[in-house]
């Protein structure tokens, strides 16, 4: 949505640089213009903080475009600090990536903010602290920026917040706390698949809301008397699904009728039947839901212990139901998983889970869809193969002693000397390490051990020589 306000203050700031002039001051930057109504005014492509501007600035306004940005960074307290009138600070298409938590501090006449397109990755919670007075916070554009909680909460006063292209996903219900004032909310583009009622149950002087362009295929009716008191409501450019579910927003009353379905129109994405029809002028009798039921869920899973058991279930219904399974000791596992083949125009989606196969999962399983509209079950068995275990035992045959050689292993030697010694010695280490090997034991560094894999010693007797 067009920012109608920005547009209309630096319309403001230029036509007053026009009719009363400005000063070439020399406290005023070459590249800005410092009007005599104490509005600042400064080029495109910044890449710093103007420095010199007159301290009793009541407007600063670095307005780049979406062709000639700023290369700003960073805000600092510091390059604001000095103006203690200032009451209107815009930057915009800029690069700026971080803000000071202090920012604002000192700055109570502050009344609009806008910091639009930029790369703001956070807003902390008492960065507005002391903000009293502000009235207009536009965030626009700042795709990605995380909120925190109460991050608004101090300011009072605030009628108009624009949060716009954040593709924040979700919104905690604390994000609006304190906002009792705010009169106007844009939360447009910012990839909603669903919102709750909580985030808007305590504005109570809300009148416009914008929730276009989000994923919104659907809306619980617990919205209507929020709706009822709203005066412009946009909805357009979301997947609506125009079943029973929604047939309450068709039946507002007829002055929210005209907010919501003038300019840009909700039109039903499904299903097919009213695809391209606006909500309006959809046939009652259309909207319709349809009941879960469970088409098919395999008869039988096998699956070793240990490996993935994956289940798949094709399932019908529209609001599409919420599943679950029931394994067979009881235990309720979500769906984890939905895979959509065409989630404007189809009601029949596969619904799976990936777990790790337990032996407790053999059994029978339960898998239930439930929606509004009823329930439906299915039962199936898991079969897991629990894997057995052989055991395999080796006896290692001792090594024979030096008796298995014959009838013992008696050497007598004499007259030969250290030859024939050292010969018999490694003979007998050749016969040693091949009894080794036939008891498949590893040889060793010493006698000791070799007891120890119970090789008997083999004795050699030498006589000496005569």
């Amino acid at each position: 949505m067009v920012n109608y306000y920005v547009k209309r203050l630096s319309s403001v700031a230029f036509l007053l640089a026009c009719v009363f002039g400005y000063m070439t001051s020399q406290t005023c930057p070459s590249n800005c213009i410092c009007a005599v109504s104490d509005y600042v005014t400064c080029q495109p492509k910044m890449t710093s903080f103007p420095i010199g501007l007159p301290a009793n600035t009541t407007s600063i306004n670095l307005l780049g475009s979406f062709n000639n940005r700023n290369s700003l960074s960073t805000l600092k307290h510091s390059a604001l600090s000095a103006f203690s009138n200032l009451e209107d600070f815009y930057v915009t298409y800029s690069e700026v990536t971080k803000l000071d938590d202090d920012l604002f501090q000192g700055l109570t006449k502050l009344k609009r903010i806008a910091l639009q397109h930029n790369k703001i990755s956070q807003i902390n919670t008492g960065i507005f602290h002391g903000l009293n007075d502000v009235v207009f916070v536009d965030l626009t554009g700042n795709t990605g920026c995380k909120i925190a909680d109460d991050a608004f909460a101090s300011l009072k006063n605030l009628h108009d917040l624009f949060l716009g292209d954040l593709n924040l996903g979700r919104a905690s219900s604390a994000i609006f706390t304190g906002l009792t004032n705010l009169r106007n909310l844009d939360l447009h583009g910012n990839n909603f698949e669903k919102v709750s009622v909580q985030l808007f149950q305590h504005l109570t002087s809300l009148k416009t809301l914008d929730l276009s362009d989000n994923k919104l295929a659907t809306i619980p009716d617990s919205f209507e008397l929020i709706f009822q008191k709203l005066q412009i409501i946009h909805l357009s450019d979301n997947p609506w699904r125009c079943t029973c579910d929604i047939q309450w927003l068709k039946n507002l009353n007829q002055s929210v009728m005209y907010s919501v379905y003038s300019g840009n129109v909700p039109a039903c994405a499904a299903p097919s039947v009213l695809k391209y029809h606006t909500i309006y002028h959809a046939e009652d009798k259309d909207f319709t839901c349809i009941p879960p039921k469970i088409l098919k869920c395999g008869d039988l899973y096998t699956v070793k212990q240990g490996d993935l058991l994956h289940i798949s279930c094709q399932i019908e219904g529209d609001l599409f139901p919420n599943v679950t399974w029931m394994r067979p000791d009881g235990t309720i596992i979500s769906a984890s998983s939905v895979s959509i083949f065409d989630p404007r125009y189809t009601t029949t989606r596969d619904v799976s889970t990936v777990l790790t196969a337990e032996a407790s999962y053999d059994g029978l399983w339960t898998v239930q869809a439930a929606n509004d509209k009823g329930k439906d079950e299915k039962t199936f068995r898991v079969h897991v193969q629990i894997p057995t275990t052989t055991s395999t035992t080796t006896t290692a045959t001792p090594v024979e002693s030096a008796d298995v050689l014959g009838s013992g292993f008696l050497v007598a030697v004499g007259g030969f000397g250290s030859t024939v010694l050292l010969g018999l010695i490694i003979f007998g280490s050749v016969v040693c390490c091949s009894q080794a090997k036939k008891g498949q034991v590893e040889p060793t560094d010493t006698m000791e051990s070799l007891k120890k894999e119970h090789i008997d010693t083999i004795t050699f007797i030498v006589t000496p020589p005569t």
